[in-house]
């Protein structure tokens, strides 16, 4: 017989809120809102501070947050 095989569980993955207008006032309040409750943010906004706004997120809460600089219109 073979030895009996361990098997370990995979944690699922964390949620992840993509919010549009994310580097500052409205989206950027969503987005931090998503975070104080444990999901991962992904912070889309024309403005090329965003990934500043994206690294706040991540320390004030522990997340994985990522900034991208983008026109979604």
């Amino acid at each position: 017989q073979e030895p009996r095989r361990e098997i370990t569980a995979i944690p699922p993955p964390r949620p992840t809120a993509v919010v549009t207008g994310g580097g500052r006032g409205i989206g950027f309040s969503l987005a931090e809102a998503f975070a104080a409750n444990g999901l991962n943010v992904a912070l889309l906004a024309l403005l090329d501070s965003v990934a500043e706004s994206a690294d706040e997120l991540a320390r004030s809460h522990g997340v994985e947050a990522i900034g991208i600089a983008t026109d979604v219109t």
